[in-house]
């Protein structure tokens, strides 16, 4: 019989963490393990992507109505949903779901996620001073990178607590054949145009200003050129004004929030990461696996994924280094195959979702055989 694990996310979108959590939903199973989805929405918001995605697969979904983003009566009707339904673990994957958990570590193991303490304003610096200290609580933290390793342990968290699991992908999924053709029409982009692409939220420390900045900086060839900007947030519209400024904007396209990752990763030439902070970001690892030659800063532990094999590296926040390594590619299309093919097999190799699943079950039966 299955152990039960219950996956706690507070989100509206399909980001990073919501596909480690899909992911695991799918290689669980065969390592004894069935994750349940939790998601505390608050009222009257609209369903969230992760609850759609995760019924659509057939996973059990259950949901926490919550008046507010920190609503503390939310600690006992996780603490309910786990007495009731025998959960064995409850792990979480943000600041607010582990505020969540903490009422259920007498009755199941507490396993954490630290996907990335993000630092850009004051009030993220104070909920990562926060989130140290309610991890001081849970049985067993995972890092998704080495820095966020390191972050975790500066903060005064054990080292003997901590496990490093990088992020993995159902690869075969990005192996599919689409028509590149139809989608390339349905952006509004011309079939002979080399597509650079971003893929995030619309927010800070993405930086995706500075990738619009470096394109805008490239120099007018025969080759036709377009930047497509997957994704929505907080930037957009000063992202769409900052294109405007620059004299882009005919060539910049912001598709917006989309479900259909893979369809628009298949007409993708160049990924860029554009991002100043990261832990191993999903977009990097699922663009590699579509056969994307990429572009990346060196933060997080991007470069572990990402060498001269599969494109370039950059300093992160130095538009002028991204606009030198686009135009060292973007105009070679034998090198960008080649890139791209390297970047593919690169994924397919290392960074599979049945491996990070294995890194996760192990987590799990460690804690609940040592009872």
């Amino acid at each position: 019989m299955h152990k039960k694990v219950l996956q706690l996310r507070c989100t509206g979108q399909l980001l990073g963490a919501e596909r480690v959590i899909l992911e695991l939903g799918k290689e669980l199973p065969p390592l004894g393990y069935e994750s349940v989805v939790g998601v505390p929405v608050e009222q009257g918001m609209p369903e969230p992507e992760l609850i759609c995605a995760a019924k659509a697969l057939g996973y059990e979904v259950v949901v926490f109505p919550i008046k507010g983003a920190f609503d503390l009566s939310a600690l006992t009707a996780v603490k309910k949903y786990v007495q009731d339904n025998n959960i064995d673990i409850v792990h979480s994957h943000g600041y607010r779901e582990d505020l969540y958990a903490l009422k259920c570590r007498s009755l199941a193991k507490l396993v954490a996620t630290n996907h990335l303490w993000k630092r850009t304003d004051w009030k993220l610096s104070l909920y990562a001073k926060l989130d140290a200290f309610l991890l001081k609580f849970f049985h067993h933290i995972v890092a998704v990178s080495k820095p966020v390793k390191i972050d975790m342990l500066n903060e005064g968290l054990k080292d003997q607590k901590i496990t490093l699991v990088q992020n993995g992908i159902d690869t075969a999924h990005y192996a599919q054949k689409h028509d590149t053709a139809a989608i390339k029409a349905s952006l509004g982009i011309e079939q002979d145009t080399t597509v650079l692409a971003t893929l995030s939220s619309l927010t800070g420390e993405k930086a995706i200003d500075v990738a619009i900045k470096a394109f805008a900086a490239l120099p007018e060839q025969s080759n036709k050129l377009t930047l497509l900007v997957i994704g929505d947030g907080p930037e957009r519209d000063n992202l769409q004004q900052l294109a405007h400024k620059l004299g882009c904007e005919k060539r910049v396209v912001f598709a917006g929030r989309r479900s259909d990752i893979s369809a628009l990763l298949s007409c993708v030439d160049l990924f860029v990461l554009s991002s100043l902070a990261e832990g191993l970001p999903m977009a990097l690892l699922e663009a590699m696996a579509s056969g994307c030659a990429v572009i990346a800063t060196a933060v997080g532990d991007v470069p572990d994924v990402v060498d001269t094999s599969v494109g370039r590296l950059i300093e992160a926040g130095d538009s002028q280094a991204l606009t030198n390594a686009m135009q060292e590619i973007v105009y070679d299309s034998a090198a960008l195959k080649r890139y791209g093919n390297a970047a593919k097999n690169r994924i397919e190799q290392q960074f599979s979702s049945k491996a990070m699943a294995s890194g996760y079950a192990a987590i799990y039966n460690k804690l609940l055989n040592a009872n």
